[in-house]
């Protein structure tokens, strides 16, 4: 088998059919690959829409499993997957008509552990409402070291590097280092690509800015539209699983320490955005308690490669903090 496509349902009966549909049009090619849908107990029609069509399509299999979210239904997934590469894909998004066979052709090239893809983003399925994402990190492995790779990366927050959807991985690097989806819904990608690349062989790393990849938002759907008291938590568990992946694997300590710190201060950013437009009790006095927490300001022009947006976002929540409040605010709003 030469790919593993997995995809995590849960309450997707709407939008599953139709994602496989788009998957047995990608029969044409080349290649032979099955398609792993685990459904995490889904509430609606899901699974009996699954085991329908699990008759019309022979290359689909349905695991069922109680709810225990998507980074679960992810590692069980890949139980039951026997591909030389896997693909991982959310039920509601949208691949190109070609995109098993030009990430497979460029894959099997020159046997290469991880393939990477450029994605477009819409929101609520309108086309003109969209951004495209083509470049990515991973296109400069060959010329970074995997130090810089690895920074770039806890360090970056495009969606195309982050992200699972765009890439398929060589099964052998993730078999071999036993690397699982861990941290429930949040910072799961990140942790699992920092892991995968920890491991990877540089070399054996190709992109194309091709998109083939289509993420769909739905801001009414999103899991970061609605405030959950977990997101403080997840956060910092994100942080300590980067820091001992760090520590397993690199000893040099100052670089760990300055990745580590700009990693914080990337975070603190986004939890603060994340509490502006979920919680209603957050207050600007909360703004100030975390940031004087977290975020050591004479050392924000040292942070290792922290992007200049997150450097002027500190300066602004260090000095006027209700207005990085209002000037975010009104920026979400205006997104949407």
């Amino acid at each position: 088998m030469n790919l593993s496509i997995i995809i995590p349902a849960y309450n997707a009966e709407k939008t599953i059919a139709d994602c496989l549909d788009s998957l047995e049009i990608q029969r044409t090619t080349i290649y032979d690959f099955e398609v792993i849908v685990v459904d995490d107990g889904s509430t609606d029609a899901t699974l009996s829409v699954l085991n329908q069509l699990q008759s019309k399509f022979d290359w689909l299999k349905v695991i069922h499993q109680s709810n225990s979210k998507q980074a679960t239904a992810r590692n069980t997934g890949m139980l039951y997957a026997s591909g030389d590469y896997y693909c991982f894909i959310d039920a509601d998004d949208k691949i190109a008509v070609n995109y098993v066979e030009k990430m497979l052709n460029l894959a099997f090239s020159n046997n290469y552990q991880l393939v990477v893809c450029g994605i477009q983003k819409v929101w609520n399925d309108d086309a003109s409402n969209k951004v495209v994402e083509s470049k990515s990190i991973f296109s400069e492995a060959l010329t970074k070291t995997k130090k810089k790779m690895i920074g770039d990366l806890l360090n970056n927050n495009n969606e195309a590097d982050v992200g699972l959807w765009n890439k398929i991985y060589a099964s052998k690097v993730i078999e071999d280092n036993k690397i699982q989806f861990k941290n429930e819904n949040f910072f799961e990608d990140s942790l699992f690509n920092l892991e995968f690349l920890i491991a990877a062989n540089l070399s054996l790393i190709i992109t194309t800015e091709e998109v083939l990849y289509t993420l769909n938002k739905r801001d009414n759907l999103s899991t970061t539209t609605s405030y959950s008291s977990k997101m403080d938590f997840l956060t910092n568990q994100f942080i300590k699983f980067a820091n001992k992946a760090l520590s397993d694997n690199f000893s040099e300590i100052s670089w760990r320490n300055k990745v580590m710190k700009s990693l914080i201060v990337r975070l603190t950013i986004h939890q603060i955005n994340y509490h502006l437009t979920t919680d209603e009790h957050w207050t600007t006095k909360d703004t100030r308690f975390i940031v004087k927490s977290n975020i050591q300001f004479y050392l924000i022009f040292s942070y290792y490669d922290l992007p200049r947006k997150y450097k002027i976002s500190c300066l602004i929540l260090k000095i006027i903090p209700r207005l990085y409040e209002r000037m975010y605010t009104i920026n979400s709003r205006g997104s949407k």
